[in-house]
């Protein structure tokens, strides 16, 4: 997991708004100061919330808004909030293209997206197999040769 300061203060602002659930949100932040949210929010405000918030951090140059509206009811809010660990563990992997998805439906994680090399495609499995709470992995990760 990323632990740079501008990675925890990212995460910080987003958990500090009340008016924003952010267990749900991964956060990736790169060299250049660029952030990466990706998870499942329950509305468009909160998903427009929460790339305001990320871009009022100090540090920050541009915010990468891949955040999901979609329903969060009782049994699939374990799902969304495993998506988003799946999501962060696939970001932080350094050799994980931005090109793979994941979506989880009752603990079976889907991998989805197009890679160049086989490599990045089992760092993708790899990586979302140690997520904690994973049931299976579906791979529909396709390598673009």
């Amino acid at each position: 997991m990323s632990t740079t300061p501008l990675h925890t203060k990212v995460e910080g602002e987003l958990l500090g708004d009340p008016r924003l659930d952010a267990r749900e949100i991964a956060v990736a932040v790169d060299g250049g100061g660029a952030v990466t949210l990706r998870g499942t929010v329950s509305s468009m405000g909160e998903k427009l919330r929460a790339a305001r918030s990320a871009m009022h951090v100090e540090g920050v140059t541009k915010v990468h808004n891949f955040l999901v509206v979609g329903d969060l009811p009782g049994d699939g809010h374990a799902d969304t909030v495993l998506r988003a660990e799946v999501l962060e563990a696939l970001m932080v992997n350094p050799v994980v293209p931005a090109s793979v998805d994941a979506t989880v439906r009752e603990g079976i994680v889907t991998l989805s997206g197009t890679v160049l090399h086989e490599r990045e495609r089992e760092a993708a499995e790899h990586a979302a197999a140690g997520v904690r709470g994973v049931g299976a992995i579906k791979d529909h990760i396709l390598v673009d040769r």
